[in-house]
């Protein structure tokens, strides 16, 4: 995955092919998870409404990207070393997920992988660029499971 290193594409390119593999990924562990153990989703975890597509597709990308700034920089406390740092920071943010469904967490945790990687890489070049595009590749990895979660009321 050589392009998640490579800034010199466009933030668009970029944040699809992401948003590909921060989907794919967790879609695979979640497909695991449910093949080995049958899962109640609560009845307060999501919705479809409009409200609901919002907060998923753009109000939570964007709050959760900006509080990554302060994640990180705690986490720099600890360490300078990217590896440990991404993960980290995917464990805090599986965590806090799970805070909501303990699955939730365990689905989202490689999707954080990509998204605090894709920030320090982006980071590097401006920050501004890295709110920009870590967001933008969160709202359309959450777009791609809320149209999934829309499949499954319907069928």
């Amino acid at each position: 995955m050589k392009f998640l290193r490579d800034t010199d594409q466009g933030i668009f390119s970029y944040a699809v092919k992401a948003a590909f593999v921060s989907f794919s990924s967790a879609a695979l562990i979640a497909l695991l998870v449910l093949s080995f153990y049958e899962l109640e989703t609560p009845e307060d975890l999501g919705g479809t409404s409009f409200m609901d597509a919002f907060g998923y597709i753009v109000f939570a990308p964007i709050f959760e990207t900006l509080l990554m700034i302060p994640i990180f920089k705690l986490i720099g406390c600890l360490t300078k070393r990217m590896d440990l740092t991404v993960i980290l920071s995917a464990l805090i943010w599986a965590g806090l997920h799970s805070l909501a469904w303990l699955p939730w967490g365990i689905f989202a945790f490689s999707a954080f992988c990509v998204f605090s990687y894709s920030f320090l890489i982006w980071r590097e070049v401006s920050l501004k660029k890295a709110i920009v595009t870590v967001t933008l590749i969160h709202g359309l990895r959450n777009t791609g499971a809320f149209l999934l979660g829309l499949v499954g009321e319907v069928a």
